[in-house]
């Protein structure tokens, strides 16, 4: 069981209704999308020290947009 503040026991509670969902349901929404976050920074963080140490590197924009015309005109 967690024991939240009441302000955010109150703030589950109107979330739950809006969602036509128990507050179990709720949580457990906010548990996943928070792991999901935490992923991406994970793979960010490495990804940019991957690009800091030169094991691999970064495209602008336009090179992307350039590489994907070049792919679509092959």
């Amino acid at each position: 069981m967690i024991t939240l503040p009441e302000h955010l026991e109150k703030q589950l509670i109107v979330l739950a209704h809006r969602q036509n969902a128990t507050t179990d349901t709720i949580l457990e929404w906010a548990l996943k999308s928070l792991e999901l976050d935490l992923d991406d920074v994970d793979h960010a963080e490495q990804v940019l020290a991957d690009i800091e140490s030169g094991k691999d590197t970064a495209l602008s924009l336009a090179q992307l947009n350039e590489a994907l015309t070049d792919d679509l005109d092959s």
